[in-house]
């Protein structure tokens, strides 16, 4: 006979008032060469072991999950490295282990797991507990177990009194932490934390949300989100006989259902939508609708006496759908501050979806002050769920993010925000005081895409611009659905990652590039523009990166690009490259002659500034190309540029042969022009201090070879 069917098992369910029950398996073998009268009527036969065993086997098996997807359970949950930790039936099992994790990380369905390995392999006594009882909320935890052990006819070493099971320890598994009363949980943390004194021989596999402190003395297994290998293998476990490309494409990190394929329960429940022909869902409010009713049918084939066993899917997740559910159709929010922790959370997300407008749901969860760490973490998840919804708030949750940067969960959350961004800012984009009819054209039958100054543009990104990474400004850069003066920010944003590389390296991603090239080069090398605005920025954004590290090859590339940018630049762009390659002296002459074309035709400071410098630079190509460039512009402004090249801002700049011969040619082209104004600027280049004395005196000598007006003014001077 096999050494399995030589065990006894005993099943009990607790009925109580409420929908949930408390299941109490037990189950502990005998070996038969030890087999005596006395054990034989512990066991009442081999027959009747053997029921009870397809019994426990059975009701595993009617969970409607399993009835759903079998596959659930034998999924593997943890890597082959850490299965050691969950055979329980080993001697060198842990006797207190932890599960730990988020809502729907599999939690539950681990505990199911290790209690189907019982039934495969197991020789120890097992109590398994669901915490979401009516009992479990009135009773001790002494006296549950107590009652728990009566029920089978055993004794619990809880009261000074030996355990009828000899040396065989006991394994007490503990579900539903969360949907415990906080006065309850108080009293079982007690409770389980003096368990290795009064009885050192139990195993204790207890399931905890994050974020509820660490025990000393308790090994921990953490079920976190799975990486793309593991929710792959998952998916390939659950639907081994289904095409996974369209679902693999639609959880990419960027793509909208990403936020679906970060937990168990979600891809459990994806994979059951599409093992009934139920396609993609578009939000994970449509896929727990899709699922609820195929969950609830299942639910009507078990057997009445375990409709209330635990389940494998969190209980607490059909628990925030029911709760998120009742809040929405009654519009009393006030309920989500009677919520705690990961069920909060949940409800939260949930409602985010459900609600027309998500901004009362904000309001409630944001208090008059700031938010606490653990609220913003719940906000940003809402925004998540729908970003293209109350836009203002969103913009100010990701702000407030953003701002916790030594904190690894929110900056981590911003990751995962990020593809969200272009959203966010389009639904901010749109002007409060426009109207459309729902399709996102105005009343009067135009486009809702109204004209976004520069400045606008600036200030709807200010707030999370300067936290954007790289790869979230080039998102941004390249969506053509945003307003063009946006995305220009972007590229701005971008620029001064390009001219300051190492201030903002905390925003670039790992490159082998050398250290002298900026890391935005090889952005620019490795991805396509979207458009002709696209193609623009990337041409501006070369010649900066490019002049910034004087990558001469990277800058005469660009050199055919300048027509282009002439066109479509603004001023305050073009003056900026034009800047930053004339400002380089170490750039060949022909692009800094290049740039001169993009100097605009303006009048104001910034720009006749620069000019006034071009036309004193020290290469001559340069400085001659900039002089014979004001020929196209006003007398004025000619005269403006002239005078800041000559007299400067009035500190006498450093003496030089080469200064000199500027200053002489300069004087000579101020000559060429026959105004008025160009006697009284060569008048005051004959006082002027700053002035080398040699370039004065040839001032006062074209000033006396100028007409009457010039002659009056060398005889004032005389």
């Amino acid at each position: 006979m096999h050494q399995n069917d030589t065990a006894r098992s005993n099943l009990v369910l607790l009925h109580t008032n409420s929908h949930n029950l408390v299941l109490l398996l037990s189950f502990q073998s005998v070996r038969v060469e030890h087999a005596n009268t006395e054990h034989l009527t512990l066991l009442r036969g081999g027959r009747q072991y053997r029921r009870y065993r397809r019994l426990l086997m059975q009701r595993i098996h009617h969970d409607p999950a399993l009835q759903l997807l079998p596959e659930l359970l034998t999924i593997p949950l943890l890597p082959d490295a850490m299965a050691n930790l969950i055979d329980l039936t080993s001697q060198h099992a842990p006797h207190r282990l932890m599960v730990r994790g988020d809502l729907g990380t599999g939690r539950s369905l681990l505990l199911h797991q290790l209690a189907w390995h019982w039934v495969q392999h197991a020789s120890e006594p097992l109590l398994w507990l669901s915490l979401a009882s009516t009992e479990a909320r009135e009773l001790s935890p002494h006296m549950l177990l107590s009652r728990a052990a009566n029920a089978l006819e055993q004794s619990l070493p809880l009261d000074g009194i030996p355990a009828e099971t000899g040396e065989q320890p006991w394994c007490l598994l503990i579900d539903d932490w969360a949907l415990l009363p906080s006065q309850q949980r108080l009293l079982w943390r007690s409770f389980l934390r003096s368990l290795p004194e009064i009885w050192p021989e139990a195993r204790v596999v207890l399931a905890l949300p994050n974020g509820d402190e660490m025990w000393s003395g308790w090994q921990t297994i953490m079920l976190s989100a799975p990486d793309t290998e593991r929710r792959n293998i998952w998916l390939r476990h659950l639907l081994p006989n289904h095409d996974l490309t369209p679902l693999l494409a639609a959880l990419q990190p960027t793509a909208p259902l990403a936020v679906l394929g970060e937990r168990l329960l979600d891809i459990a429940l994806l994979a059951l939508g599409i093992s009934h022909s139920h396609g993609l869902p578009g939000s994970r409010l449509e896929l727990y609708d899709r699922a609820i009713p195929l969950w609830e049918e299942a639910s009507k084939q078990q057997p009445p006496d375990q409709s209330d066993m635990p389940m494998v899917l969190a209980a607490q997740a059909r628990h925030a759908y029911d709760v998120a559910s009742a809040i929405a159709s009654s519009g009393d929010l006030s309920v989500l501050t009677t919520l705690e922790g990961q069920t909060q959370t949940e409800v939260a997300r949930l409602l985010t979806a459900m609600l027309d407008d998500p901004t009362p749901l904000y309001q409630m969860l944001w208090p008059p002050n700031q938010p606490t760490p653990e609220a913003l973490l719940t906000l940003g998840r809402c925004v998540r769920e729908r970003p293209d919804a109350a836009a203002d708030w969103s913009m100010r949750i990701v702000a407030a993010l953003a701002a916790q940067q030594q904190s690894h969960p929110h900056q981590s959350l911003m990751q995962q925000l990020e593809p969200c961004f272009p959203t966010i800012v389009t639904a901010r984009s749109w002007h409060p005081h426009h109207h459309t009819n729902g399709n996102g054209v105005g009343t009067n039958g135009s486009s809702h895409r109204d004209h976004l100054s520069d400045e606008q543009a600036m200030t709807l990104l200010a707030e999370i611009v300067p936290v954007l990474s790289m790869a979230s400004l080039f998102t941004l850069l390249n969506d053509t659905a945003l307003y063009e003066n946006v995305r220009w920010a972007a590229a701005d944003a971008l620029a001064q990652i390009a001219l300051n590389p190492t201030a903002h390296a905390m925003l670039t991603p790992h490159t082998d590039q050398p250290a002298d090239q900026p890391a935005l080069c090889p952005w620019l090398d490795q991805h396509t523009p979207a458009d002709r605005l696209s193609q623009a920025a990337y041409a501006y954004l070369a010649i900066l990166a490019g002049s910034a590290c004087n990558d001469v090859r990277r800058l005469q590339q660009s050199l055919s690009a300048l027509p282009m940018l002439q066109r479509v630049l603004s001023h305050e762009r073009r003056i900026k490259l034009a800047s930053t390659l004339m400002n380089n002296a170490r750039m060949p002459a022909e692009l800094r002659t290049a740039a001169l074309k993009l100097i605009p035709m303006a009048d104001d400071r910034s720009t006749l500034a620069m000019l006034a410098r071009a036309c004193s630079d020290a290469d001559d190509a340069t400085r001659r190309t900039a002089l014979q460039s004001l020929h196209n512009r006003e007398a004025a402004q000619i005269m403006a540029v002239l005078q800041h090249a000559l007299l400067g801002d009035g500190n006498p700049p450093p003496a030089s042969t080469d200064r000199d011969h500027i200053m002489l040619e300069l004087l000579d082209h101020l000559a060429s022009y026959q105004e008025t104004e160009a006697s009284l600027l060569l008048a005051r280049c004959v006082m002027g201090e700053t002035l080398a004395l040699v370039a004065r005196l040839h001032a006062l000598t074209l000033l006396a070879s100028r007409p009457l007006s010039g002659l009056m003014l060398v005889h004032r001077f005389l």
